[in-house]
């Protein structure tokens, strides 16, 4: 029975994502942002999709692999954005959640790695035009991925019975 629900909710997220792939395509009308997908009443927005453009170029090129330019890059911004919504509602709906100190461990950690100080992470972020708030929370969604993967994982190994 869950088969038959769970058919067409993923029709569903195919054709917004078909959908957004084409909005996406689109410069925004009047500088004005808009949503070009929905991910269980998660609104992903253009704004969202161009912010994670360069972060997916920057990633795909420490890892050495090709980088999508134009239109590529973004539809693969957008997957990537797409994958990782559900899989925070998915972690959400499963009791996965991040405590304010994780996240402020997590910032310290970051902070160290670029050999600044916590406030001048701050500073830099803000001046890449983002905010101390919107890092915190990426923050957060990385490391309920991270949960979700290692809960995944330990679930697996029992079931193999390693």
């Amino acid at each position: 029975m869950t088969m038959l629900f769970a058919k067409p909710r993923s029709y569903l997220v195919w054709a917004l994502m078909a959908w957004a792939m084409a909005a996406s395509a689109q410069p925004s009308v009047n500088g004005r942002d808009f949503i070009v997908a929905v991910v269980d009443s998660v609104p992903i927005t253009n704004h969202d999709v161009r912010l994670r453009a360069p972060q997916l170029r920057d990633q795909l090129k420490q890892q050495g692999r090709p980088i999508p330019e134009g239109e590529a890059l973004l539809k693969a911004a957008l997957e990537r954005l797409i994958v990782e919504k559900s899989l925070l509602q998915h972690a959400k709906e499963t009791g996965v959640a991040i405590d304010d100190d994780a996240v402020t461990q997590a910032e310290q950690r970051l902070a160290a790695q670029s050999q600044i100080s916590v406030d001048a992470l701050h500073q830099k972020v803000k001046s890449e035009g983002s905010s101390v708030e919107r890092l915190r929370l990426n923050l957060r969604d990385q490391l309920t991925l991270q949960r979700l993967t290692e809960r995944n994982v330990r679930s697996e190994e029992r079931r193999v019975g390693k």
